[in-house]
């Protein structure tokens, strides 16, 4: 398989560019916007009032303006926003105003006017931090960097001066890889084929519901770790252009704080509290292989080497979601120290859980990701009937302490979808 190569630059206090975020009307951040168009974009009005393209025009400025406020407001050090045609093709994804054309002419103006400094990036591949797609980061190979000028600083803003349109698509298909080492790319599917009709009538509106419900429900987090808290939605992601893959929920600010910081987190008031099903993915590749139950034991603990039951954990994962045998380390897998080899690991682990051999290169973990979220989506929807808030972990829920039945709502999920028994971790913060 084919390795990127690690020489890029990591750039770890940067926010990528979202071209649907608002600056909230009344808010302190539209405010700022008024005042930098009045202060400094006077001589730019007749370019902002011809015709349609002037009004869009001053759309993406605003934009801009917004994307800024939000990434300084949080302590990141620039914005990143993707260059080429490719990153502006239409589609569901991306606002219907937004050309590159307009955006190029919006940033000129602000360089200009003197509001932003802009760093134009090589065509050498870069590494950036992004939330979107459901990962830290992403391979961007022409993107350049906004910063306010030295002269306009505005420091911290009021929670809750951001918002996302309420028309943003929230349920993301993703293609299927060419190549092991290829990028998946953003399949701009219709609400007219039997998929799209299935998402259109009860896919994206129950992810909407989530959203909405969550409008009534506090999350608040009293550390320092870098998050963009202006994201307060979840979208869904599908891979390999269809459904029955994939679906995991992504996109809350929350679910990017390291564990060890969820302590500081706070749902409507309260300490949480981490729910999790044990060895979920490995239960569910059992009960697609025809097994009747799950079996009682943690499946990681391996006689001898407990010491790697999160590295198996992670291996075992990683073998699931693969098309090729994995003949080298994942990245980040193998412990500080650790003196045995990928390789003596992997046998190991093969050895105590014959069941991955069989199941090797199918990339399955797919899946059995989809059935994973449709077991969260249950549980979420039985907290929604018990009026509690939560925070969406991939495979459990972050939950107040004070919850009502939150364990009953996540095993009610597992039997109603899979028809067994399920065993639900609890870690108190």
């Amino acid at each position: 398989m084919k390795r990127v190569k690690k020489d890029f630059k990591l750039v770890t206090d940067t926010l990528m560019v979202d071209y649907n975020l608002l600056a909230n009307e009344g808010s302190e951040a539209e405010s700022i916007i008024e005042e930098i168009f009045e202060v400094y974009l006077q001589d730019y009005l007749k370019d902002f009032t011809r015709k349609s393209s002037g009004r869009l025009l001053k759309s993406i400025v605003t934009n801009i303006l917004a994307n800024l406020l939000n990434a300084e407001s949080q302590g990141y050090s620039s914005l990143i926003y993707p260059m080429g045609k490719k990153n502006f093709q239409a589609s569901r994804y991306l606002p219907k105003f937004i050309t590159e054309r307009l955006v190029v002419r919006a940033v000129q103006i602000l360089v200009d006017a003197k509001v932003v400094i802009q760093d134009v990036g090589t065509k050498k591949m870069i590494q950036i931090r992004s939330t979107f797609g459901g990962s830290d980061t992403s391979l961007v190979q022409q993107a350049a960097s906004l910063r306010f000028t030295e002269d306009i600083c505005y420091g911290d803003l009021e929670w809750g001066s951001f918002s996302v349109r309420p028309e943003t698509e929230v349920i993301i298909l993703k293609s299927k890889r060419k190549t092991p080492s290829s990028s998946s790319e953003l399949v701009n599917y219709t609400d007219t084929t039997n998929m799209g009709k299935e998402i259109k009538e009860s896919i994206r509106p129950f992810v909407r519901k989530i959203n909405d419900y969550l409008l009534s429900h506090t999350i608040e987090y009293s550390g320092d770790h870098l998050c963009d808290r202006s994201s307060t939605s979840y979208h869904r992601i599908f891979n390999q252009g269809t459904i029955k893959r994939g679906g995991r929920y992504f996109g809350h600010w929350a679910q990017n704080i390291p564990a060890k910081e969820r302590h500081l987190i706070r749902i409507d008031g309260q300490k949480v509290m981490d729910l999790d099903y044990q060895a979920m993915y490995y239960n569910l590749l059992l009960y697609r292989d025809g097994a009747t139950e799950a079996p009682q034991e943690d499946p990681f603990l391996i006689p001898g080497y407990e010491e790697f039951r999160g590295t198996f954990k992670t291996l075992a994962y990683a073998l699931l979601n693969s098309s090729s045998l994995l003949k080298n380390s994942p990245e980040g897998l193998m412990p500080p120290g650790c003196k045995l080899s990928y390789s003596t690991l992997k046998t190991i682990l093969i050895l105590h859980l014959p069941i991955l051999k069989k199941y090797l290169k199918s990339e399955i973990g797919m899946e059995l990701m989809n059935l994973e979220s449709r077991i969260i989506g249950r549980a979420v929807m039985n907290m929604m009937d018990r009026d509690n808030g939560f925070v969406i972990l991939h495979d459990g829920l972050l939950v107040a302490q004070n919850s009502k039945h939150p364990e009953g709502c996540m095993h009610e999920a597992f039997s109603h979808i899979i028809g067994w028994d399920s065993k639900v971790t609890k870690e108190m913060h």
